[in-house]
């Protein structure tokens, strides 16, 4: 069954190694156990050090690391269809 275990694989990275862009790189199982807060929290603060640290080499703000509270799955879609 390598099938399974490819899935099962695939299916485990997804959920706990993928950060995706639509919930501001957490990963899923992050943002369902209630953790993206505390990790967008302290990302935000590491870049905040960093560009602190060394000004010259940030030409810009840092990343907006913000919280998403409402996600839709393929909203392009839904634009579409409207």
């Amino acid at each position: 069954m390598k099938h399974v275990s490819w899935v099962d694989s695939f299916v485990t990275w997804y959920n706990a190694g993928h950060q995706h862009s639509g919930i501001s790189y957490v990963t899923p199982n992050e943002r369902h156990e209630g953790q993206d807060k505390e990790v967008l929290e302290k990302r935000k603060k590491l870049y905040e050090q960093a560009r602190n640290r060394h000004p010259a080499r940030w030409s810009g703000g840092i990343r907006k690391w913000e919280l998403i509270t409402a996600v839709e799955l393929n909203p392009e879609v839904k634009k579409l269809a409207a």
